[in-house]
């Protein structure tokens, strides 16, 4: 992931944004605040309502609280949960970019969908398989 952002950056891309979900998204941030300190490049919390990790386990919680100071900017896309947070917040993230790198493994969901939207908004798209 690391290495795919590096060359992205290559490109002029100076600004990252993260969806803040568990898994790749946290995995991403990460990468992404260690690489700001030798690039300069800014990082994006895109989060989809207020209270997203209050239902994590508290290790989970507090690691991404870590997270969030250390981002650059946080934008709340929703104040609360809805059936839809997830995908507007995706859609938030495609409409905010030119490149959008994703880890898909191939299955029916959000990932999916986002990349079908990114798509038709003829964004780069760079899939990482898992």
């Amino acid at each position: 992931m690391t290495e795919v952002a590096k060359q992205v950056c290559k490109t002029g891309i100076r600004h990252f944004i993260t969806g803040m979900a568990r898994g790749c998204d946290t995995i991403f941030c990460e990468a992404m605040l260690d690489l700001r300190e030798k690039t300069g490049i800014t990082v994006e919390a895109a989060i989809p309502y207020e209270k997203q990790a209050a239902g994590w386990r508290e290790e989970e919680r507090e690691r991404y609280r870590h997270l969030l100071e250390r981002c650059d900017h946080i934008t709340y896309v929703g104040s609360e949960y809805t059936r839809n947070c997830n995908l507007r917040r995706n859609r938030y993230m495609v409409d905010n970019s030119s490149v959008l790198i994703a880890v898909y493994d191939g299955k029916t969901g959000g990932t999916k969908y986002t990349l079908e939207y990114a798509t038709r908004r003829e964004l780069e798209v760079i899939i990482i398989t898992p």
